[in-house]
């Protein structure tokens, strides 16, 4: 009897290829440019969460990161230091404070993305166009099935990030492909051509 793989091992396996390609230290610092150069892994990750979502409570940004206030405020007041981020009291609440993206903080991600995009537009460079959008469409589609899918004990997912994630998701152009948030998803998400994810997992694993 023929052993295939299943689909998620498939999915599993070209996740992991990306995310070592992606983690390569060259590789890396072709993703974020001169720009990301001097910044940590974890300081570029909590800039794109705040221009995100910002502007955002400290308690809020913490507890979506699944650390406590005392780890996330060391974290934050190094990107206030490079003039990325800023502060105000929370209009609402005069105990708590609002972190918001300064103007240089937004050039930065910026140029990042762009950087980035780069990257990408030449590693599928010999991908025809359509394929290129399938593809970053299906990414969206799966990113969104693992926001709004089940935890690992079996329970839906009740993390208290979705405050932060989820408040514009009403005008968020990626659909929901399950049920989340009490909304009702389509079910059939855009098609690329068979074996494309892990075409794309291939060329991504290639030496930089």
């Amino acid at each position: 009897m023929e052993n295939r793989e299943s689909p998620g091992s498939r999915v599993l396996a070209a996740v992991t290829e990306v995310v070592r390609w992606a983690g390569r230290t060259g590789v890396r610092g072709r993703l974020l440019g001169a720009a990301g150069r001097e910044l940590s892994v974890n300081d570029v990750h909590l800039l794109r969460v705040i221009v995100a979502n910002g502007p955002v409570r400290v308690s809020d940004l913490a507890e979506s990161q699944g650390v406590d206030k005392s780890t996330i405020t060391p974290q934050v007041r190094r990107l206030e230091e490079r003039d990325l981020v800023t502060r105000r009291p929370d209009p609402a609440d005069r105990r708590a404070v609002l972190l918001s993206v300064t103007a240089r903080g937004h050039r930065i991600r910026r140029q990042m993305n762009k950087a980035g995009a780069a990257v990408f537009d030449d590693v599928l460079r010999d991908w025809p166009d359509d394929d290129r959008r399938a593809l970053a469409e299906e990414l969206r589609w799966a990113h969104s099935a693992a926001r709004c899918g089940r935890d690992p004990a079996g329970g839906t997912d009740s993390n208290p990030a979705r405050r932060l994630r989820d408040k514009d998701s009403a005008t968020r152009s990626a659909p929901r492909p399950r049920h989340c948030g009490g909304e009702q998803a389509h079910a059939v998400g855009p098609k690329v051509q068979p074996d494309r994810g892990e075409q794309a997992a291939a060329a991504l694993s290639k030496p930089a």
